[in-house]
């Protein structure tokens, strides 16, 4: 007897009695460890399929296969591995026991006794819709085997009358046990799919009708999502996702993709993506829908059951982990995009409060030059050329490149709000341009002055208009510095 080890959602073997009685003593696996074989209707323990023999029981100890190939001494005090029953002429002798007291089962072995029921009734139900799905070919086969010209001359016999009867007998009685079993829906597991992620299909797919109801699988690799579904009927339909705001573990992503129903699920794969370009675990917005109306089997139509156009839409998670896993990822993501947007708005606040400072040097600069005497113009403006060149235009220069490594750096990171962190840096950078293009310009004017004839009234007509310049960047900077103090608080 070969047995299956039911782990991490995969079977395990098959592997002998005395090869699974080695791994638990090896360690390998529990007494509580899940174990199938062929012929039970679902796993069991370990200890209820290997159950130790009472020591005052002497006589029903039988050395096992288990025992044997372990070298193990049958002795009465031994403490041995019962394998499943051996067969009927094998068994020792039955002893009188005492009679035990039977307690009324609880609420959760009667679910149990149900479910398990239900489960065999379903799978008989499998096999007979199995042969009933051949009747219709079988009856063309028997209305050529009879000869049925005695219906017209109206002479029928004993003989005629039960042969023809029998046909339509066997069909009434078939389909009539088909209608009294419990209608559970049994699925077929993609080799790809695990055997949790399987049974949360098959529940859906057993739901009532009474609204649809969508699951969404997706594997590990993020190349396969399987759509299940408790409508009736097989038909293409095409599916479209859209992931939500801040309920994503990657970046937003908006595809569509067409598939077969079939059986209750829905296999994609070839993905056409209008954002982004890979498949991530995330609450999406969801359109599934089919183009008619879906095709029936012979026995749903049979049954009345109604072929109906699928369209869905509503919100569903698509995730390779399960709704409490991806819980705990997001919350983990959450925290982290906040705490890397607390440190940017510090950091780029810091850099406002810089850029602000070096703008009023710069405008300081620019005044000195308009309020020295007429005669001293000329030295002043040489002043400034080399002051600007050697410590402000310097500066500048070297924070923009500073601030473009902050950006790519920054672009790799979560945030909450991505778009408006690059927008702040981006808007820095070209506040640290716009004002090294306005230090130059005030240079190249004054420089192209011919001093000994411009009027005062010139002289102050471009004083006036250089410092508003300035001034209008270091009220920028505190209008931003103002807005990060808001998001800070």
């Amino acid at each position: 007897m070969e047995y299956f080890i039911l782990k991490d959602n995969e079977h395990l073997g098959p592997y002998g009695a005395d090869v699974i009685v080695r791994f638990l003593k090896q360690g390998k696996i529990g007494k509580s460890q899940l174990l199938w074989r062929e012929g039970l209707k679902a796993p069991k323990r370990f200890d209820d399929l290997f159950k130790p023999v009472s020591k005052n029981n002497k006589k029903a100890q039988v050395p096992t296969v288990a025992n044997k190939m372990a070298g193990e001494s049958t002795d009465s005090t031994s403490t041995l591995i019962e394998l499943p029953p051996l067969p009927s002429e094998l068994k020792p002798k039955a002893h009188i026991v005492p009679r035990e007291v039977k307690t009324p089962p609880s609420r959760n072995q009667k679910r149990n006794i149900i479910h398990a029921d239900i489960q065999s009734s379903s799978k008989l139900k499998a096999k007979l819709y199995k042969y009933l799905k051949e009747i219709p070919t079988l009856m063309g086969e028997l209305s050529h085997s009879f000869d049925i010209s005695f219906i017209k001359d109206f002479r029928l016999t004993k003989k005629k009358l039960l042969i023809s009867g029998i046909p339509l007998s066997v069909i009434i009685l078939l389909y009539n046990v088909f209608l009294a079993i419990p209608n559970e829906v049994q699925l077929i597991r993609p080799a790809q799919m695990g055997i949790n992620d399987f049974n949360r299909l098959e529940k859906i797919a057993n739901l009532p009708l009474k609204t649809t109801q969508l699951g969404y699988i997706l594997s590990k690799d993020k190349k396969i999502l399987w759509i299940g579904t408790n409508l009736k009927g097989d038909g293409e339909v095409t599916a479209k996702f859209k992931s939500i705001k801040n309920r994503s573990l990657g970046q937003a992503v908006e595809f569509y993709a067409t598939g077969q129903l079939n059986n209750h699920i829905v296999e994609l794969k070839n993905f056409k993506f209008n954002k982004g370009a890979r498949l991530v675990d995330a609450l999406y917005e969801i359109e599934v829908k089919s183009s008619k109306a879906l095709t029936l089997s012979f026995w749903d139509k049979l049954n009345g059951e109604n072929s109906v156009v699928m369209n869905y839409s509503g919100k569903g998670l698509v995730s390779s982990y399960n709704a409490t896993q991806f819980k705990a990822l997001l919350g983990k993501m959450i925290q982290q995009k906040r705490k890397n947007t607390k440190e940017f708005w510090l950091e780029i606040g810091e850099k406002y409060k810089t850029v602000q400072m070096i703008t009023g040097q710069i405008r300081a600069g620019v005044e000195a030059i308009f309020t020295t005497p007429k005669e001293q113009w000329e030295g002043a403006i040489l002043n400034f050329e080399n002051q600007y060149r050697q410590s402000w235009g310097q500066f500048f220069t070297a924070f923009v490149k500073a601030n473009d490594k902050s950006y790519a750096m920054y672009a790799k990171k979560k945030f909450e709000d991505k778009s408006e962190v690059l927008a702040y840096y981006n808007n820095l950078s070209n506040l640290a341009i716009q004002i090294g293009e306005n230090s130059m310009q005030v240079l190249e004017t004054l420089q192209s002055l011919d001093l000994k004839i411009v009027t005062t009234q010139t002289w102050e007509e471009i004083r006036d208009k250089a410092i508003e310049q300035f001034k209008l960047i270091e009220s920028q900077c505190e209008e931003q510095m103002k807005n990060i103090e808001k998001v800070t608080e």
